[in-house]
């Protein structure tokens, strides 16, 4: 009914902002394959996590203020004339160019290192066991570090049965094999 996949994994937070929600998946990595939970909304209840979620969507939301700014305002109107004019206009328009891209820049740096900041954050809470989730249409369960997999839906107490079950009945398989080998 079940069987276990990985007696190892690798679990890894990813955040990100979906439409103005901030939300995060895990990735559990088992040999060359991995499983990505569905996402879900940051947990504020942790400590640190409100004030590192806050960080993070007042750098988007900075960062969305600075793409949507008319840095030409600041040149005042076009008022055709002589070359030099012109000049001096597209130079100006290069520098603030510039400084945007340059601003951009910071601001990405900015939610990139929030969003880490996050990730790690989201490392500290310990997992719930077992730790349920649905792949293409099979049912897992992380438990004690073990992957485990069935085909059918189970509720916590039941996942935590059969692995018992199948626990012990390694264990039998094992002290029969090592008095029939002496």
């Amino acid at each position: 009914m079940i069987h276990r996949l990985a007696d190892t994994v690798q679990v890894t937070y990813h955040c990100e902002c979906v439409g103005s929600d901030l939300v995060y998946s895990m990735k559990i990595l088992y040999g060359q394959k991995f499983l990505r939970t569905e996402q879900k909304p940051l947990p504020q209840e942790v400590d640190g996590m409100k004030d590192l979620s806050r960080s993070w969507a007042d750098a988007l939301i900075a960062q969305d203020a600075l793409r949507k700014k008319r840095h030409l305002a600041g040149l005042g109107p076009y008022i055709p004339g002589s070359m030099a004019g012109l000049e001096v206009r597209l130079r100006q328009t290069k520098e603030l160019d510039d400084q945007q891209s340059a601003s951009l820049r910071e601001g990405e740096f900015r939610i990139e290192r929030a969003r880490r900041a996050l990730e790690r954050q989201m490392e500290t809470i310990p997992l719930q066991t077992p730790l349920m989730l649905i792949c293409n249409g099979r049912h897992y369960a992380l438990h004690d570090g073990t992957l485990w997999s069935s085909n059918r839906g189970l509720k916590a107490e039941q996942w935590l049965t059969l692995i018992s079950q199948a626990i012990n009945r390694e264990d039998a398989k094992l002290t029969l094999r090592s008095t029939r080998s002496r």
